[in-house]
């Protein structure tokens, strides 16, 4: 079992929840109920501890119970507490007892992924999609490049600003190589960390795809990284001949992408439902195996993901999760369901919400 786990939530008028106490504390936790019992606002307060911020909704006030104007939630974990309590647009978040300056440092007591079942579109949408999942893991595994994201959508909306309303030749150049410098440091780290999320895939591959094979890599829509800024620059006089005429940026790590291939097909395309709903988890299998190696710390949220799998591919999937030895919690909303037996076969905790 690592370090970092929930052990008791405590929710107060968020949600569902009006004044509700919950226990974590196993390595394994299966949260099982009806529709519309809760169980996916449970998970979202669990998220809601690492990032501020939910995974439904970007409106604070959906989270309030009706009627209240303010939510509260406590955490206990393994080796410190955290609240966070919400008024309007307001937050006041604290690490055992000490209101912190940054919601970053949030991350170093909870780092938290989840999978839902909007999950799907990273494999199967559009690229934004794959840039927003591989954005989050970084952040998530890097804290500092909050600020390096922060300023480069500055740089960008800026730049497009400039195009659209025109300006001289010194203010092109110059946000021109603002943007290529900060699209670069993007763009290293996003390769950089989806080739170690690769290396943990490629050792998970055979036993969790048998059969098949499985790639991700990354895809710059304008190559820039290994080339001086100068030499960018010179070579790309008919780039922002269109730039000035559709008057917004075409280069930069806004436009690029994650090429994800099974079966050495792309599996936006050729790729079932079934197939690419596997693939999803099998993403963030790899993320969390990544951030484990590298911090030790994660907490891994499935939120009624499972129910469509055969029995088979079900057990490979539990198995898998349970040997990134992080604390895994799934919800169901059947207690006779393929994956309610499975669990029942190891050690896990069974947490039954009632409406």
């Amino acid at each position: 079992m690592n370090s970092t786990c929930i052990k008791s939530l405590s929710l107060k008028n968020f949600r569902c929840f009006t004044n509700t106490t919950f226990s974590f504390d196993a390595p394994v936790v299966l949260i099982e109920g009806l529709n519309g019992s809760g169980k996916t606002s449970l998970l979202e307060a669990i998220h809601y501890l690492c990032y501020v911020r939910s995974f439904r909704t970007h409106i604070p006030h959906d989270l309030v119970s009706f009627g209240n104007e303010t939510f509260f939630i406590a955490a206990t974990l393994q080796n410190d507490e955290v609240t966070i309590g919400s008024t309007g647009t307001k937050r006041q978040v604290k690490i055992n007892q000490k209101a912190i300056t940054s919601y970053t440092e949030l991350r170093s007591v909870c780092r938290v992924v989840t999978v839902t079942q909007e999950d799907i579109d990273i494999v199967k949408s559009s690229p934004e999609k794959r840039r927003s999942f591989l954005d989050h893991a970084l952040v998530l595994h890097k804290t500092e490049l909050t600020e390096s994201m922060k300023t480069f959508r500055h740089i960008l909306d800026t730049r497009n600003a400039f195009l659209l309303r025109g300006g001289t030749e010194d203010e092109f150049a110059i946000w021109t190589e603002k943007l290529w410098v900060s699209s670069c440091i993007i763009q290293k780290a996003r390769r950089v960390f989806l080739a170690t999320m690769l290396e943990h895939a490629q050792k998970l591959e055979g036993y969790f795809l048998p059969s098949h094979t499985f790639s991700i890599s990354y895809r710059a829509k304008q190559e820039q990284i290994g080339e001086s800024y100068q030499q960018f620059y010179a070579q790309s006089q008919k780039l922002f001949e269109r730039e000035r005429y559709l008057r917004r940026s075409l280069f930069g790590a806004h436009l690029d992408d994650i090429e994800i291939l099974f079966n050495d097909k792309p599996a936006r395309l050729f790729s079932s439902r079934g197939q690419q709903k596997l693939l999803t988890l099998f993403l963030k299998i790899a993320q969390v195996a990544t951030l484990k190696s590298i911090h030790g710390s994660t907490i891994f949220l499935i939120d009624d993901f499972l129910s469509d799998f055969d029995n088979a591919t079900l057990l490979r999937i539990i198995k898998t999760c349970l040997f990134l030895q992080v604390q895994l919690i799934f919800t169901t909303p059947l207690s006779s369901g393929p994956e309610h037996t499975a669990l029942k076969e190891i050690d896990c905790s069974f947490l039954k919400i009632s409406i």
